[in-house]
């Protein structure tokens, strides 16, 4: 493990670069966005374009990958990035700045697939998941961290804009230096969505609310830290804590949910995320380090739904079937992640800034009501078919791809132990 660590630490080294750049352009654009007095589902709806690029890059970037080869394709999609960022600070304007969104949304698809197939390439199936691991606890702490830069200069001025720019900039050079062979080419996705809700339909509605809550999170959170009268330093701890707290909480209930029901899990997670949220609401702004435990408890159940969905799918699907399924998960995940920013944004606009917590506990109640009548009236997997639990954000395919062969690998060792 340690030697394969030492092999990918250029990989996980660029994109930790790359992510401490996009999580402050991703806050940036919320807080610039309310100063150009900017309506709340005008911004939702911009920063919504971000998820859609997500959606057109899984379909587009396989193709560009497989014609110019990987090494070329990130050196451009890290470029563009660049160049997105400085657009959006030299033209302040939410058609400029849509279209922009949707173009940054294909470049970070595209880096996350090259990344990911690398990781695939260089890990064996004994280790896959932990490497996977390893690098979805680099993705989360950096975009943490990138919160924190929002300090470092005026939002309403070129340089934060630069920032972020330079950060994508500079996380080219480590792959554009890799001696790394370059990998398989990346395979698309095939569609059957009927298929995959008669597999799971609790994955498939876990996939959908996460995709919904997860992105009215990174669009709408840094506006409602603003509008309830945090300072910069606040915002960036209310960013912060809830990033971390997917990063800190999602293996342990992972772990837990590998030794026993996962639908009992996903009912407890989702009524916790519910009260944290109902919670987080009447915390006066005084008390921002009272807010930021809040949605730290929040936030490692929301972002423990996702993985949580898929694994429990891939408990139900068959084995030839898993990399499909988990990258059908994905695009669902994807649908919800594209709506939510427009849908909660409408409800900032016209009930207040709360409404984001409002709809925070409204997703996790409804996806616990259902959670429960799954776990009462669903079909019981048993001990011996469950897949193990590895901890994901969305990202690509390709992430999916190499936990399914994780998985596979793991079932076809506990058969042979048994």
């Amino acid at each position: 493990m340690q030697k394969t660590l030492y092999t990918i630490s250029s990989l996980l080294l660029s994109i930790a670069v790359l992510l401490t750049g996009n999580g402050l352009l991703g806050t940036l654009l919320s807080l610039r966005g309310a100063v150009e007095a900017y309506s709340e589902s005008v911004i939702g709806a911009v920063l919504s374009l971000y998820f859609a690029g997500f959606m057109v890059g899984t379909f587009l970037c396989p193709k560009l990958i497989r014609r110019v080869g990987h090494i070329r394709t990130f050196t451009v999609m890290a470029a563009v990035a660049s160049t997105s960022a400085v657009v959006y600070g030299l033209w302040v304007n939410p058609w400029i700045w849509a279209l922009t969104r949707l173009v940054t949304g294909v470049c970070m698809v595209g880096i996350y697939m090259i990344i990911e197939s690398w990781l695939n390439e260089q890990s064996t199936n004994s280790i896959r998941g932990r490497v996977f691991a390893s690098y979805m606890l680099v993705m989360l702490v950096f975009l943490a961290l990138g919160q924190f830069l929002i300090l470092a200069g005026e939002i309403t001025t070129m340089t934060l804009f630069a920032i972020a720019a330079g950060l994508f900039s500079l996380g080219l050079v480590p792959v554009a230096l890799t001696r790394l062979p370059e990998p398989a080419p990346i395979s698309k996705i095939d569609l059957d969505l009927k298929k995959l809700f008669r597999i799971s339909p609790l994955g498939c509605a876990g996939s959908l609310a996460a995709g919904i809550a997860g992105s009215a999170f990174w669009a709408l959170g840094p506006l409602f830290a603003q509008k309830n009268h945090l300072s910069e330093l606040g915002i960036a701890f209310f960013m912060g804590a809830t990033i971390l707290g997917g990063a800190c909480l999602q293996y342990p209930i992972g772990i837990w949910s590998d030794r026993t029901d996962r639908r009992r899990i996903l009912t407890m997670i989702t009524f916790i995320s519910a009260a944290a949220a109902a919670v987080a609401i009447f915390i006066p702004p005084e008390y921002p380090y009272l807010l930021a435990l809040c949605m730290f408890v929040y936030g490692g159940m929301m972002f423990s739904i996702y993985p949580l969905s898929v694994a429990h799918t891939n408990d139900h699907a068959d084995a030839a079937d898993v990399v499909a399924t988990s990258s059908n998960l994905l695009l669902i995940n994807g649908t919800g992640a594209a709506a939510g920013p427009v849908l909660v944004g409408i409800l900032m606009q016209y009930f207040g800034h709360d409404s984001l917590l409002a709809a925070f506990v409204a997703i996790g109640l409804v996806l616990c009501i259902y959670s429960l009548l799954q776990w009462r009236y669903g079909e019981k997997i048993a001990e011996e078919e469950k897949t193990i639990f590895v901890p994901i954000t969305r990202t690509s395919q390709v992430a999916m791809e190499g936990i399914a062969a994780f998985d596979m690998e793991a079932e076809h060792h506990g058969k042979a132990g048994r």
